[in-house]
């Protein structure tokens, strides 16, 4: 690790993970690319030339890396088979490499995912990639999911950390993380506004410090900092932010507009969970799925539209707080497992949240098993199916989008050239 580590924190979520193996209705085997270490690489390599069979598993199972981008830890990848599925994988959905040797012959990226290791000055953070069903369910239906407490060091798999930052100095936009990201999370939490409320408070906090905090910032400005902290915390004015956002009306065709613009140019990147469920929800018997250059064409994306409305005036009355919880819970979440610093500022991270919930939302509703749930169904049926079909969402959008770094980088600039400021982009909140 990059400095010693002297404290560990973790959500409850990423504390209870457990991986169930063949029980889980998705594999983190298939579809990706799957990188291995030079280390566990020639362990490996080592222990599968014991036989002839062994020795022709390795060499069809495991490619070396050749490119201009080989390093120890990008030393070699896994072969796909033709389901694109990883030759290890057995029959039984279980890893053979593990059922021989143990966890310890595991690449880096097999042993910790769906892990994610932060390390804030001598602080280490774990977390988990909701692209993990299991994780997904952890994180969206515990109403104590983002309680944080201290964990052993023994949890953390290997030594490997995603994210580091240096909190005593240096960067005047890093080390104010704590304080600004405490602040965040404490305006996502206040449970005594809707969900939709508090984004627009994490809005306004955001739009007020950007001005003077923010990547390439010469000197942190912590009296104006404290000050906007201690504005956006005062009862008053979270109750006057309240009420000016219930009062706004916002135009819907324009976060649509956008969010079917992301949906179709993912659905026509074709392969992968993301695409299939798209394409599902889009679907329709006798009219062709189209998509144009941007996005959808108009009578798929009026239909899908109107869909998405219907759903949400069924379901939102009886199961609203339920919905809450699973989007309060992912953007708590998101702040604390991205941290902010990666975008250019905080208006920035926050406008890419706000994209990827109206995304969420309407993959959410205008799902089949959603949009089209049989009437006579009970409230307690009704709340299972909404469980279950946010955990095949939130995790397939995790997977094809936030997997995806080109994809993900065009999505932002989309949002960041449609809409014009922070306070413009809030329209998809509402959407």
């Amino acid at each position: 690790m990059p400095s010693i580590a002297t404290e560990y924190i973790a959500p409850r979520y990423a504390e209870r993970f457990q991986c169930i193996g063949p029980e889980c209705e998705d594999t983190c085997c298939a579809g990706w690319e799957v990188l291995i270490d030079a280390s566990h690489y020639k362990k490996l390599k080592r222990r599968m030339d014991a036989s002839p069979e062994e020795r022709a598993d390795f060499r069809r199972g495991i490619r070396r890396n050749r490119g201009s981008d080989k390093s120890d830890a990008k030393f070699a990848l896994i072969v796909l088979d033709d389901r694109a599925e990883c030759g290890f994988f057995g029959q039984d959905r279980l890893c053979s490499v593990h059922k021989r040797y143990g966890s310890e012959l595991l690449s880096d990226t097999c042993a910790i995912y769906p892990r994610h290791v932060a390390l804030a000055g001598a602080r280490v953070e774990l977390t988990a990639r909701i692209s993990c069903p299991e994780v997904a369910r952890q994180l969206l239906l515990s109403n104590d999911a983002l309680e944080l407490g201290d964990i052993e060091p023994s949890r953390l798999e290997r030594r490997t950390v995603h994210a580091s930052c240096d909190l005593a100095g240096g960067d005047p936009y890093t080390v104010a993380l704590d304080a600004v990201r405490s602040a965040i999370l404490g305006l996502l939490a206040d449970a005594t506004y809707p969900l939709s409320s508090r984004l627009a408070f994490v809005a306004c906090f955001a739009d007020q410090i950007t001005p003077f905090y923010h990547r390439g910032v010469d000197k942190l400005d912590e009296p104006r900092l404290t000050s906007a902290t201690a504005e956006q915390a005062h009862p008053e004015v979270r109750r006057q932010m309240h009420e000016d956002f219930e009062d706004i009306v916002v135009p819907q065709g324009m976060a649509a507009s956008l969010v079917l613009r992301v949906l179709g140019s993912r659905m026509r990147l074709g392969a992968g969970s993301l695409g299939r469920l798209i394409a599902d929800i889009l679907a329709r018997p006798d009219v062709p799925l189209a998509a144009d250059s941007d996005g959808l064409d108009r009578p798929t994306a009026e239909r899908a539209l109107a869909t998405y409305e219907q759903s949400k005036l069924r379901w939102l009355p009886a199961h609203g707080a339920r919905v809450d919880q699973y989007f309060g819970n992912y953007a708590m979440n998101y702040f604390l497992q991205e941290w902010y610093t990666s975008s250019p500022s905080v208006s920035d991270h926050a406008r890419s949240l706000f994209l990827r919930m109206a995304a969420l939302r309407f993959l959410l509703f205008a799902h089949p098993s959603i949009a089209f749930c049989p009437p006579d169904a009970t409230h307690a049926e009704m709340g299972a199916r909404l469980d279950r079909v946010a955990v095949e969402v939130f995790y397939k959008f995790a997977r094809g989008v936030e997997h995806n770094a080109d994809f993900l980088r065009r999505m932002e600039a989309d949002v960041t050239v449609r809409t014009s400021s922070l306070a413009h982009a809030l329209f998809l909140v509402k959407f």
